[in-house]
């Protein structure tokens, strides 16, 4: 798999440090970014332009699935995997259609999450791999 780039966005710096870092330390080698609102993500990501991104539902300043809708624009292919806190989360999720595979508790194991990004990333990388690689 290629050196594919993951956006990590999360109101908490400690949550989002150790998930790039468990990401950029797998076998995979994934290049990571993170921010810690919808702005600076939107800010982000149009330089940094992600395969995969990793957003809380909930943000300081928005909210995840609108922040996956603009960023759709910068990549229409982007996969996201959305980190919910509460059922609720979960139940406005599934009220969205959003697939079971891209979406889990935050409290879940970070191992976890890297295997989800892994496999996302899997299913989107004939699309990906349309993109020019970028450096």
């Amino acid at each position: 798999m290629k050196n594919y780039k993951i956006l990590i966005v999360d109101k908490e710096k400690s949550y989002r440090e150790e998930l790039c870092s468990l990401l950029a330390a797998s076998a995979a080698g994934y290049r990571t970014a993170h921010a810690g609102s919808a702005r600076e993500a939107r800010d982000l990501a149009a330089g940094f332009r992600p395969y995969l991104i990793v957003t809380d539902v909930l943000l300081p300043d928005g909210d995840g699935v609108d922040l996956y809708e603009d960023l759709r624009d910068i990549r229409p292919d982007l996969p996201a995997l959305f980190l919910c806190t509460d059922e609720l989360d979960e139940a406005r999720l599934r009220g969205l259609e959003i697939p079971a595979d891209c979406r889990m508790m935050r409290n879940k194991a970070k191992s976890e999450l890297a295997a989800r990004a892994e496999k996302l990333l899997q299913r989107f990388s004939e699309k990906a791999a349309t993109i020019p690689e970028e450096s």
